[in-house]
């Protein structure tokens, strides 16, 4: 009966150190191992520590995906020809996208980067336009 007790009132202590640490804002599996060594000790100590507040979780933030930046466009630098039939570039993509949205380029608009071998129209590269008409829609 007395090893019983000998474990028991360690482990007794510990709990209770345990759980009033848990309430402080402390950890409790620390605390709990210094109850058990030390008896009501760490017990004492642990009320004249000041209170620990739980900080409030940060705010999930979802950040605004534009469409353009998983386009498989997004990742050339692009020319354009002005109104005045002018080169204008290199410009990446959100820029292109900014220029659709604007009206200064539509489907008849011509295009280069440096995949291409010769200036196309929006309209005659493969979902080219497509992908600019949804990004502007969603904006």
């Amino acid at each position: 009966m007395n090893e019983f007790l000998l474990v028991l009132i360690p482990v007794f202590w510990g709990w209770i150190c345990s759980y009033f640490a848990g309430q402080r804002g402390r950890n409790s599996y620390g605390w709990f191992f210094l109850g058990v060594l030390f008896g009501p000790f760490p017990l004492v100590a642990l009320f004249l520590m000041p209170v620990i507040e739980p900080t409030p979780p940060l705010p999930k933030e979802t950040p605004e995906i534009h469409v353009s930046q998983h386009s498989p466009f997004s990742q050339y630098n692009w020319y354009y020809l002005d109104e005045n039939r002018q080169p204008t570039g290199p410009i990446d993509f959100v820029d292109l996208e900014m220029l659709w949205e604007e009206r200064k380029l539509n489907e008849h608009s011509l295009v280069w980067n440096d995949t291409m071998e010769d200036w196309k129209k929006v309209n005659e590269i493969k979902d080219l336009k497509e992908v600019l008409s949804k990004n502007a829609s969603t904006t």
